[in-house]
């Protein structure tokens, strides 16, 4: 199956892969900030500032927001 995107889970059969809710929601506010200009930090800074968090369960970083980014193909 290799990785899977940000925002996304594998489903219950093992092989087709669906939203995953909370992925999502960061997902659509990382899309809000960039559309307005706001920085890869400055996406950061408010996904932590909220208690998003990372798939890892880390805080968010600027090259975290970067890998979101060019994989969702804003």
């Amino acid at each position: 199956m290799g990785n899977i995107a940000f925002g996304f889970r594998l489903s219950g059969d093992g092989q087709h892969v669906e939203p995953d809710p909370a992925e999502q929601g960061a997902l659509s506010e990382i899309r809000r900030l960039r559309n307005q200009g706001t920085t890869l930090r400055g996406i950061a800074a408010s996904l932590n500032h909220r208690a998003l968090r990372t798939r890892r369960g880390t805080p968010w970083r600027l090259e975290s927001v970067a890998r979101v980014v060019k994989q969702a193909a804003f």
